[in-house]
């Protein structure tokens, strides 16, 4: 299909009657006819998975000690086998960035992240939280 000189009509699985390009589908199985003025056709078949579902976050959490503010949390992110550092974190507590997969000089409590790809938190991000015990010596 040439772009140039033509106008599109679009029948989505989805949503027949929609003629116009789809931004931020769902997730799940899609499908997409794209037909020229002139009646060329070409048939899209796609399936959008939910991030929650490909992304693997494994936690090493250090309590604090006697309640100070000593705990860590640390976490190695995959999605796909790729590496962690392409991940954008953004902390309950207020540290955000591409390099807070792990955080340190926690108080005892809960602690949330919002874990993205780009670092938009536009529908592909996926939060988790975790527990900052309390280590008391014996």
């Amino acid at each position: 299909m040439d772009p140039i000189g033509q106008n599109y009509n679009y029948s989505w699985s989805h949503h027949p009657n929609w003629n116009f390009v789809w931004a931020e589908l769902p997730t799940g199985n899609h499908s997409v006819t794209v037909t020229t003025t002139n009646g060329c056709k070409k048939s899209l078949l796609f399936s959008i998975e939910d991030i929650a579902d490909v992304v693997n976050v494994y936690e090493d959490n250090i309590p604090s000690e006697c309640g100070q503010n000593n705990g860590e949390i640390n976490l190695n992110v995959t999605l796909d086998e790729q590496e962690s550092s392409q991940f954008f974190y953004q902390w309950s507590h207020g540290l955000s960035g591409f390099d807070y997969s792990s955080v340190y000089n926690l108080s005892p409590g809960q602690n949330c992240v919002t874990i993205s790809i780009d670092g938009s938190l536009n529908n592909c991000s996926v939060q988790r939280c975790f527990e900052v015990d309390v280590y008391k010596r014996q």
